[in-house]
C-alpha cells in the first residue's frame, strides 16, 4: 500500500429547532413571520402562524395554542426534516408547503428554493428555513472549512407571508410590483402572464434555474493540452441486430423485450508517427470475445513501445532556426 486517505464528516442532518432570530437584512424586509418557541417543534407552529394570522404581535406563540388541534402531526417526528415535509402533506390532503433556504455571498442573501410541493393546495404554505450561522460562498477560507464552526448548526422554519416582498430586491431593481412564481423565482409583472407560466413551470421545474456570474458569462477552451495528437488510437465500430426475448424474462420493474447481439465488430488501429503500424480487422462472429482478446495484444504492445522510449534525433539548423522564431505560431 502506497498512500491512504481518510475523509470523515461529522454528520449534521438539516432540521428545525427552536426560536432563531432572521438576519438583519432578511429582518427589514417585513415579509416573514417568526414564532418565538423554545421547543423544537417550530414546523407545527409556522404552519398555525400561516393558516390563522394573528393581527398584533404575530411571534407570539399564545395565538396560536388554541388551534393545535386543527393540524394533524401523528406520527411526525420533531425537530422535522425538510425531507419529511411530505409526510406532514399527506396527514394533511389540503395544505402545500414550500420550504426556501437563504445562502450567503458577503452581506447579502439570496433565498433558493429547497423543498417544493408539486401540486397547490387550499391551503399553501412557503416557509424559509434560517440557521444560527451562514458561511460566507464567496469566502474561499470559510468555505474549505465549514466544519470549524464551534457547535451545532440549528435551524429554525419562519412562515414568509408575503414573498414577492422578502424576494423583490434580489430579483428586481425596478420599483413596479412584481407577480412571483414560487418554484423557480421567476417574476413577471401582470397576474395573466403569472398564470400563464405557472402551466408549464409546475410541470417541469423542481428548481430555480442558476445562471453563471457576469464574470463567468463566456466559455472558452482551455485544456490545449488535450488538442496535442496521441501516439495510438483505437476506432472500433459494433453492428447488432435486435433480438427478441422470451416474455417470461424479466430482471427487476423492467420487462425484457429486445436486447442487442453483436454480429459485426471491426477495428482500426493508427499510429500518429508511422503510417506502418495499422491494423484493420473486420470478423464475421456473433461474438465479441476476439476484440477483447485483440485489446490485449495491442495494450501490451503498446506498453513495450512506451517502456522502450527513443531519444529524439538532434534539430536541423533549420529547424532550430524555426523553433527559436519568435513569430512562429503555436499549430494548436
Amino acid at each position: 500500500m502506497l498512500h491512504l486517505t481518510v475523509n470523515i464528516y461529522k454528520y449534521n442532518p438539516i432540521r428545525g429547532s427552536a426560536y432563531i432570530e432572521l438576519p438583519p437584512p432578511i429582518e427589514q424586509r417585513k415579509a416573514c413571520v417568526n414564532v418565538q418557541t423554545r421547543e423544537d417543534d417550530c414546523f407545527k407552529w409556522a404552519v398555525l402562524s400561516a393558516l390563522f394570522p394573528a393581527a398584533k404581535n404575530p411571534h407570539r406563540i399564545t395565538h396560536y395554542r388554541p388551534y393545535e388541534d386543527r393540524i394533524n402531526t401523528q406520527g411526525l417526528v420533531f425537530p422535522l426534516m425538510p425531507r419529511d415535509v411530505s409526510k406532514f402533506e399527506k396527514l394533511n390532503p389540503d395544505i402545500s408547503v414550500n420550504v426556501y433556504v437563504l445562502e450567503k455571498r458577503k452581506d447579502i442573501f439570496s433565498v433558493l428554493p429547497y423543498y417544493v410541493s408539486r401540486p397547490k393546495k387550499v391551503h399553501h404554505i412557503n416557509f424559509l428555513l434560517v440557521q444560527n450561522y451562514y458561511i460566507d460562498e464567496d469566502d474561499e477560507t470559510e468555505r474549505n472549512n465549514r466544519d470549524t464552526y464551534q457547535g451545532p448548526i440549528e435551524y429554525h422554519y419562519v412562515w414568509i407571508k408575503d414573498l414577492p416582498r422578502l424576494l423583490k430586491s434580489q430579483v428586481s431593481k425596478k420599483k413596479r410590483r412584481i407577480h412571483l412564481c414560487d418554484r423557480c423565482l421567476h417574476f413577471l409583472y401582470s397576474p395573466e402572464k403569472l398564470a400563464a407560466h405557472e402551466i408549464d413551470c409546475r410541470e417541469v421545474t423542481m428548481c430555480k434555474p442558476k445562471m453563471p456570474p457576469f464574470w463567468e458569462r463566456y466559455i472558452e477552451f482551455k485544456n490545449h493540452k488535450f488538442k496535442i495528437r496521441v501516439p495510438f488510437v483505437i476506432y472500433a465500430d459494433l453492428k447488432c441486430i435486435l433480438k427478441k426475448v422470451n416474455e417470461n424474462g424479466q430482471r427487476s420493474n423492467t420487462k425484457i423485450v429486445q436486447e442487442h447481439e453483436p454480429f459485426s465488430l471491426a477495428y482500426y488501429l493508427h499510429c500518429s508517427y508511422d503510417d506502418i503500424v495499422r491494423i484493420s480487422f473486420l470478423p464475421r462472429s456473433r461474438s465479441g470475445s476476439w476484440f477483447a482478446q485483440h485489446l490485449m495484444v495491442i495494450a501490451a504492445w503498446v506498453a513495450e513501445t512506451y517502456s522502450n522510449a527513443v531519444d529524439m534525433r538532434p534539430l536541423t539548423v533549420e529547424e532550430e532556426r524555426h523553433f527559436s522564431n519568435p513569430t512562429a505560431k503555436c499549430h494548436l
